[in-house]
């Protein structure tokens, strides 16, 4: 099993035309971090459909010039189903 450790780091360098957005509060539970960290899946009790889960994923908006990631999208054969807890 891993382990969870606190570090310092630099500020990104923000592109010219970018935010950076700081978390001050986030509600994840210790459950829901460690499955995300272990890849497990911990989404079946919100009665999400069934697919492949893609963990930490990258998102881009070139239109609003926004980049992020989230927790965790769900590509079904009919979309894809962005989850972020």
């Amino acid at each position: 099993m891993g382990k969870a450790e606190l570090v310092d780091v630099a500020k990104p360098k923000i592109k010219e035309g970018h935010v950076l957005v700081e978390t001050a509060y986030t509600a994840v539970s210790a459950g829901t971090e460690r499955a995300n960290l272990m890849k497990m899946p911990n989404t079946g009790a919100y009665g999400l459909p069934e697919g492949e889960r893609r963990y930490d994923v990258p998102l881009v908006s070139t239109r609003l010039g926004l980049t992020g990631r989230t927790d965790l999208v769900i590509v079904t054969a009919d979309e894809v189903i962005p989850v972020d807890y």
